[in-house]
């Protein structure tokens, strides 16, 4: 009997270890000045994945990034740049749909070098 509750959870096992899809992904990212989206829009760009483009600069950077995290920007990881503590929040936004998954994404943080950093450069716009 043990064989057979093998057999019948290998499908299970391969379907959990299978990664998601890098299908087209497009979102608009936004960051502003402030600890919310209501402060001074700094800047606005598009980035598409697969295939890459849109008005991102650094656009095969940012999604390499976004395909180490499954597509979820909460899951970015850090690039381990040293910044200092000064507290001048900044606000980032994502929008769109990629992954097999929507984005609506928000997040502040302490700094400009701290939301490269910790966005492995995806909100280096």
């Amino acid at each position: 009997m043990k064989s057979l509750s093998i057999i019948l959870l290998y499908p299970l096992v391969l379907e959990a270890a299978t990664p998601p899809t890098k299908g087209p992904a497009h979102y608009t990212l936004a960051i502003y000045s402030g600890s919310s989206p209501s402060g001074q829009r700094l800047s606005q760009v598009v980035l598409d994945c697969h295939p890459m483009g849109g008005t991102h600069p650094h656009s095969a950077q940012a999604c390499s990034a976004l395909d180490k995290a499954n597509g979820y920007f909460d899951k970015l990881s850090s690039n381990g740049a040293f910044c200092t503590d000064n507290f001048e929040p900044i606000t980032a936004t994502a929008e769109g749909n990629g992954y097999g998954h929507p984005t609506h994404f928000t997040k502040t943080y302490s700094n400009r070098c701290a939301l490269v950093s910790e966005s492995d450069g995806v909100f280096d716009i």
